[in-house]
């Protein structure tokens, strides 16, 4: 993909990791703190467990630096946003009562958790 790259790429250090898709112009950074505005890069690292953890079979994970956001691309191909500078357990915890709950799950494309009030989505069929 020429617009993303993967930190640890070709890392030994980083092997066996999960990876985090990045915007190209990011390409070359000898460190990412600054570069996620909001946060510091300790804080997205431990969103990112979260993240992986809640999601583990996601074809895709992308942080937009800026943006404050994560995009995931599930297995069974639907588009979910997380918002990274608000409470992200409860995110997940209303993607997990969404996935099980609503009648129309399956026809979902994409889930939007983080741009509403706490306890609200934006689902696009």
């Amino acid at each position: 993909k020429n617009y993303t790259f993967r930190i640890y790429s070709g890392n030994t250090i980083g092997s066996g990791q999960e990876m985090l898709y990045l915007p190209q112009y990011a390409a070359g950074l000898t460190t990412i703190d600054g570069l996620f505005y909001k946060q510091t890069a300790k804080e997205l690292q431990q969103q990112m467990t979260l993240i992986y953890t809640a999601f583990p079979k996601s074809k895709f994970v992308a942080y937009l630096p800026g943006a404050e956001r994560t995009v995931i691309m599930t297995s069974d191909s639907k588009k979910i946003f997380i918002n990274n500078l608000i409470d992200i357990p409860q995110q997940i915890k209303n993607f997990e009562l969404l996935r099980r709950y609503y009648a129309d799950y399956a026809k979902l494309r994409e889930i939007d958790l983080g741009s509403l009030e706490k306890d609200k989505v934006i689902v696009k069929k």
